[in-house]
This record gives C-alpha cells, sequence and structure tokens, in this order.
C-alpha cells in the first residue's frame, strides 16, 4: 500500500511539475507574441519612413537635376553674347575660364 501511495503521490507531483512549466510556457508565448506585434509594428513605421525618404530624395534629385540643367543655361548666353547684367562688354579672363567650365561640364 505504500509502494502504491508513493507512486501515486509522484505522479502527482509530476503532474504538478509539468503543469507549472505548462504555465509557465504559455506565458511567455503571450510575452513573446506581444513583443512580436511591438516589433512587426516598429518595422511597418520603418518600411514607411524608407519609402517616404526615397520618394523625398527622388524629388530632391530631379529638383537638382532642374536647377543644374538651369544654371549653365545663363552663363553660356553671356559668353555667347559677351556682354553682362552690368553693363560690361565682357569677363575678360573670366570669359575663358567659364567657356572652359562649360565645356568640361558638357
Amino acid at each position: 500500500m505504500l509502494t502504491r501511495l508513493v507512486f501515486v503521490v509522484c505522479i502527482h507531483n509530476h503532474i504538478f511539475i509539468l503543469f507549472f512549466l505548462v504555465v509557465q510556457i504559455n506565458f511567455q508565448v503571450e510575452v513573446l507574441t506581444g513583443e512580436n506585434v511591438t516589433l512587426f509594428k516598429q518595422l511597418g513605421d520603418a518600411a514607411q519612413q524608407l519609402r517616404e525618404a526615397s520618394t523625398n530624395n527622388r524629388v530632391l534629385k530631379s529638383d537638382v537635376e532642374a536647377l543644374r540643367a538651369k544654371v549653365p543655361s545663363p552663363i553660356s548666353n553671356i559668353i555667347k553674347t559677351g556682354t553682362q547684367g552690368c553693363g560690361l562688354n565682357s569677363f575678360g579672363p573670366a570669359n575663358e575660364i567659364l567657356a572652359l567650365w562649360l565645356r568640361q561640364r558638357s
């Protein structure tokens, strides 16, 4: 009888330990699920920020190219006509430097 009682107590203890471990694992699963949701939201936010930054970068690059395209045009017109807005007839040595710079950019 005593052997049977010890056996039942041992099984009861093992069941209790297993139950305790299952409760612990379930708690850890809930915690990790919450962390996963948070990290997934942060990933979505970061991806959205990357898309916005990429769009802004493309717009800025386009604006820079448009400005670069506009800059040589007035300078080349000044060199071609040999006049300047301040009333001087030419740039003198600067005219040659600008012409060289424009040739290098083309």
